[in-house]
Parts: structure tokens; C-alpha cells; sequence
């Protein structure tokens, strides 16, 4: 399963993501695809500002994902803090691309 995942993730990232961002940049946008599937990254500001050559601002749009089933992930309570870390890694990752 999660061959076939990342398979179809690297192929929505090859097929949408326009820019060359470097090779840390594109894992980290293949695992944003594994994590809330292609339709939402087709869709996505992110994925917008990538492809406008947004350097700076487009690795910002990760840490605007922090919301699980409607819970904050930013706060203590909804026991999901590790959504805010891979947000944080991912926008570290195409810091690099900069």
C-alpha cells in the first residue's frame, strides 16, 4: 500500500508542480500529497505559489495546514502536535531550495 501511495503521490507532484524546487522540496511535497491526497494539493495555495516561483512565501503555505477532523492541532487538547512538527519539517526542507 504504501508503495503504490508514494507512487501516485511523486506522480501528482511530477504532473502539477511546474518549478524545479529541489530535491528536498519535491519529498516534502510528495509527502504533503500522501498526507491529503492530490485533489487538495491540485487545489492548494501552496501549490499555487510554488508554480508562481513564490520562493519565499510558498514554503510558509505548510504550517497554514494544521487542522485534523476539525481540531486544532496547534493546541495541546487535540492531541495531534505532530501535524504542526511535519508542517514545520516540511517547509524546513524547502527552506534549503532558497
Amino acid at each position: 500500500w504504501l508503495k503504490e501511495a508514494l507512487q501516485h503521490a511523486i506522480t501528482a507532484v511530477d504532473r502539477k508542480l511546474k518549478v524545479d524546487v529541489g530535491w528536498l522540496c519535491r519529498v516534502a511535497n510528495v509527502d504533503f500529497v500522501v498526507q491529503y491526497g492530490e485533489t487538495k494539493y491540485g487545489k492548494s495555495t501552496l501549490l499555487q505559489r510554488f508554480n508562481s516561483g513564490d520562493r519565499f512565501g510558498a514554503p510558509d503555505e505548510f504550517l497554514r495546514w494544521v487542522y485534523v477532523d476539525g481540531k486544532d492541532c496547534r493546541l495541546a487538547a487535540s492531541k495531534c502536535g505532530g501535524i504542526i512538527t511535519r508542517q514545520q519539517l516540511r517547509r524546513e526542507l524547502c527552506m534549503v531550495w532558497m
